[in-house]
């Protein structure tokens, strides 16, 4: 279950919309005179690639089997290695016990400060994009459409997290309003169907309505979920 962003009690700063000579080659020497390495004729590296890293996490979630109470399971390596952790922790190992508060408190200290700043971030332009819109509206003023829209803003109850429940721009929001108007045309056909139904007193012309009825209603939930529940403002 979702509900709207509280508005602030405060005021946010923060704005809506805001070689030398003597390493030059010499003449008639080539750079390389060794030639190009063996096997690198294919391989290419960017500046943004780093290969040990990649295998430091490629290793680190490599899946394994392990015996579980369920049965045989595939987990990552990294995970196999946090239970041995806590097991150890569980029986008293100080060391591990230390390791292991310390872990806990790092990822709670860093999804502490990611939520803040979440949270901030979705007030902070919730506010001033209300101010821009009460600001035309008292001017009598149009200007560009604002999305996201402040409107659209939720809250996650479960996790506490503020999230953006319609169209973050122009094309994303043609997406939302044809996705809508699928919706309100299935649900046109179950309105209808709903009435046949009453009319109707063959069985198996009832039976069939009721599956369509089904059908439709499936195909709703589906799309509604899609846009997150999101209508026109």
């Amino acid at each position: 279950m979702n509900r709207k962003l509280p508005a602030p009690k405060g005021q946010y700063k923060v704005g809506y919309g805001k070689p030398p000579k003597d390493t030059r080659f010499t003449k008639g020497q080539s750079g390389n005179p060794n030639g190009r390495p063996k096997g690198s004729k294919n391989k290419t590296w960017s500046k943004t690639q780093q290969p040990l890293n990649d295998i430091i996490l490629s290793e680190a979630y490599r899946l394994v089997r392990v015996d579980e109470e369920a049965g045989p399971a595939s987990i990552p390596v990294v995970q196999v290695v946090m239970r041995k952790l806590s097991v150890q922790a569980a029986q008293g190992d100080p060391r591990s016990q230390r390791m292991l508060v310390d872990l806990v408190q790092s990822v709670e200290r860093q999804n502490r400060a990611e939520y803040l700043e979440a949270v901030e971030t979705a007030i902070t332009y919730v506010v001033e994009a209300e101010k821009e819109l009460t600001r035309r509206e008292r001017l009598g003023i149009d200007g560009p459409e604002i999305l996201p829209h402040p409107d659209d803003f939720r809250m996650n109850e479960e996790t506490g997290f503020p999230f953006i429940a319609g169209p973050v721009c122009r094309a994303d929001k043609v997406r939302h309003e044809g996705i809508y108007e699928s919706i309100r045309k299935l649900e046109g056909l179950v309105e209808k169907a709903e009435e046949d139904v009453l009319r109707y007193t063959d069985q198996d012309e009832i039976a069939e309505l009721q599956e369509s009825i089904r059908l439709c209603k499936n195909a709703i939930k589906k799309l509604d979920a899609e846009i997150k529940g999101w209508r026109p403002n």
